[in-house]
């Protein structure tokens, strides 16, 4: 109380003088820094800079950027008070910045605070991201991105923040800006197409994939591919078969493309151009095994295939009946035990269709 009364009274003192020299205004706050009253230092600054005469002195702002940067470090256990002290001294800096020529001293000194404050901003962040604490990284990295919008770290370090968060919307703007500035890692386009997939946003991961292809080489046939079942998401069934039939995958005979192509041909309603690939496949794994079975059994159930020119349907119920019991076959000889709930159920599903042959 005694403190508060004390500022106080100051305050009115000070309001009731119309003008007084610069040097009286730093005397007092120096000595209000040799007792290490910081905040009372600042607050003769904060009087002084009222003025009309006072607004433009480069020398009260870096004064008063510096006595908040002191308040700053003394306020570590308040992290709002904290934040709102090294907002203070960053808008003193760059008020600095506004006032004086760049090869000025306050301009190069307010810079090096600058630059202090955007580095103590990230090694909060990342300290807090190793207790963590993920709100209070994204925290420091607005702030850091405040003083500095085009460095890139703070946006990496937001995106992994807000993915151990699940917001979504802040990973998707954070890792887009990383791409649209040319960073380029796999983990970064791997989860924005993951997180576009999730919003059916097919257009934006062919896209991606089409990025990816060309800079992650060893993993091209999968973005590739990934391409391909957007494509074919969007129902652009022929510019899907076009590309597929134009790569260098079909021109190599890869299994994982050719399904594909069957599996076009099927969304096509082209089943005997689908069957005549489908057949020809040896699946080399498990997901193989099961993309192929899956075709398989869409062209087995497919309408449009059991109306044949047979016109007794003999012909047609033998197709069908061969491959369903090769998409069973496959689904049998599926080793990973997490899909097997799933292929469980399309055997049943197999075994009655088969009954009924």
């Amino acid at each position: 109380m005694k403190q508060i009364i004390t500022t106080t009274l100051g305050l009115i003192l000070i309001s009731l003088i119309p003008a007084f020299s610069q040097q009286n205004i730093y005397q007092r706050a120096l000595f209000h820094l040799s007792n290490r009253q910081h905040l009372e230092a600042r607050n003769v600054l904060d009087s002084a800079l009222m003025f009309e005469e006072y607004k433009n002195s480069a020398e009260a702002w870096f004064r008063k950027g510096e006595i908040s940067m002191k308040l700053a470090d003394e306020s570590l256990s308040n992290l709002n008070n904290y934040l709102a002290y090294y907002d203070d001294a960053k808008e003193s800096f760059e008020r600095v910045r506004v006032i004086e020529t760049i090869n000025s001293s306050y301009y190069k000194n307010s810079t090096e605070y600058l630059d202090q404050i955007w580095k103590n901003y990230l090694k909060k962040a990342l300290d807090y991201y190793d207790r963590g604490e993920y709100s209070n990284v994204i925290t420091f990295c607005d702030k850091a991105k405040q003083i500095y919008p085009d460095d890139l770290n703070a946006y990496i370090y937001t995106g992994q923040a807000a993915e151990k968060l699940n917001k979504n919307t802040l990973v998707l703007e954070n890792y887009y800006r990383l791409v649209d500035s040319g960073y380029y890692r796999e983990n970064i386009f791997l989860k924005l197409i993951e997180l576009e997939k999730q919003r059916e946003n097919h257009k934006d991961v062919i896209r991606l994939c089409a990025i990816s292809e060309g800079i992650f080489k060893d993993k091209s046939k999968n973005y590739f591919a990934e391409r391909i079942k957007s494509l074919q998401r969007t129902k652009e069934y022929e510019t899907a078969r076009k590309t597929i039939l134009d790569s260098e995958y079909y021109a190599d005979n890869n299994s994982e493309i050719l399904i594909l192509l069957g599996q076009n041909y099927v969304y096509e309603a082209e089943i005997k151009q689908a069957s005549n690939i489908l057949e020809e496949i040896q699946p080399i794994n498990d997901y193989e095994r099961i993309e192929l079975a899956n075709s398989l059994f869409e062209v087995a159930t497919a309408s449009k295939y059991l109306i044949d020119d047979d016109k007794d349907g003999n012909q047609v119920k033998k197709s069908a009946k061969k491959y369903l019991e090769r998409a069973k076959e496959l689904y049998n000889n599926v080793n990973e035990k997490k899909y097997r709930e799933e292929i469980n159920l399309r055997i049943r599903l197999i075994e009655k269709l088969l009954d009924k042959e």
